[in-house]
């Protein structure tokens, strides 16, 4: 089996069922996927120079975090350090446990340093950006933004989106996420409800629209992630709303709130009574929304 697939194969009754089903599958292959181990080796081979010329596992420890210096007075992004780190261990299992000085110098890094958020979009906002996604022809887009809005999805999992994911009726509907990162982790396929009316219908043209060119299993989007990207930008451009520093994953207020792990109070009961937002949910915590998520 090609290493660091995700597969998943279901439990057998008898010890014979199961050897067939285990039959050729590496359980240290499966545990990564292939993108992270992608990112594991091009971040790693960026400490090639150095891992060349260590002599001993203390000398291991103190070139590493020297090397952890030197990347964060070069600018060098949070994440791709601990992609080194991350990867190191995972291509060479015996340096864990024996990096505390780079692990140290990572830990203050990202400790004092703050991360550089996009701000979460409103739902004005978010609903004329679709508007004007519409005046340009646009209709896939603008269902996507708006159902990344309502149904708190990452950018990832709005690109992966097929007509055939979503169950449709007159007053609600389904979409079923096809791959997801609690999905992934927890052997299963989230699923979340669509309630708000302008989002149903919007979602609903696009998708007739895909049925009728032949396209029900393949990615609404069909084109890039920089054309994505581009196009939002050109949106705030028209709306002249750029300065506001919004990134396509500033809809996903949901993602946010995890990478952030913060605990947050998120009333919208006066906004409900006003009819602003009648689509989000009320939470309490970061636990709260993955809950809220989960059940749809």
């Amino acid at each position: 089996m090609p290493p660091a697939e995700h597969k998943f194969w279901p439990g057998q009754a008898s010890q014979a069922d199961r050897r067939r089903a285990r039959q050729s599958i590496v359980l240290e292959d499966v545990g990564t996927t292939q993108a992270t181990l992608e990112r594991y080796y091009l971040a790693v081979s960026r400490l090639a120079p150095v891992l060349e010329s260590v002599n001993s596992e203390f000398q291991l420890d103190e070139l590493v975090s020297e090397s952890v210096q030197a990347e964060f007075e070069d600018g060098t992004p949070l994440h791709l350090v601990a992609d080194v780190l991350s990867g190191l261990h995972h291509f060479e299992p015996f340096t864990r446990k024996k990096l505390g000085k780079s692990w140290r110098s990572y830990s203050i890094w990202r400790r004092y340093e703050v991360p550089a958020r996009a701000p979460p979009l409103t739902q004005d906002i978010c609903l004329a950006m679709a508007v004007y996604c519409l005046h340009i022809n646009e209709l896939t887009l603008a269902a996507l933004l708006l159902l990344g809005f309502h149904c708190l999805m990452r950018t990832g999992e709005l690109l992966q989106i097929r007509p055939c994911d979503f169950l449709l009726d007159d007053e609600g509907g389904l979409v079923s996420i096809p791959s997801s990162k609690r999905g992934l982790r927890n052997n299963s396929r989230e699923s979340v409800a669509i309630r708000d009316l302008t989002t149903l219908e919007t979602v609903r043209a696009m998708v007739i629209l895909r049925q009728q060119l032949n396209m029900g299993n393949v990615p609404c989007w069909d084109r890039s992630g920089s054309t994505f990207r581009s196009l939002f930008r050109r949106i705030l451009d028209a709306l002249e709303i750029q300065h506001l520093g919004f990134r396509p994953t500033a809809y996903a207020v949901g993602e946010q709130l995890m990478r952030c792990n913060l605990t947050v109070l998120w009333s919208v009961r006066s906004l409900e009574g006003a009819g602003k937002i009648p689509m989000l949910p009320e939470f309490t915590s970061v636990t709260g929304w993955q809950c809220c998520r989960a059940s749809g």
